[in-house]
């Protein structure tokens, strides 16, 4: 079941979670919506924990998965 975070962010307003299939959506103020296939949930706990959503995703998510 996708679970939706709204998220204090310059960059990202939203983050979507799914456990069964472990698919992890960004959306961000831009508009754009991206889906992250084969994300682990440890990951994205991680995400949303972060102080800053926006170096997170640059640093641990853009590239990496």
């Amino acid at each position: 079941m996708l679970e939706s975070y709204p998220v204090s962010s310059e960059a990202i307003a939203l983050l979507e979670y799914d456990d069964e299939t472990e698919e992890c959506y960004v959306t961000f103020h831009s508009g754009g919506r991206y889906k992250i296939p084969e994300f682990p949930a440890s990951e994205f706990r991680a995400w949303l924990t972060a102080r800053s959503k926006g170096s997170f995703f640059n640093t641990n998510v853009k590239g990496q998965y």
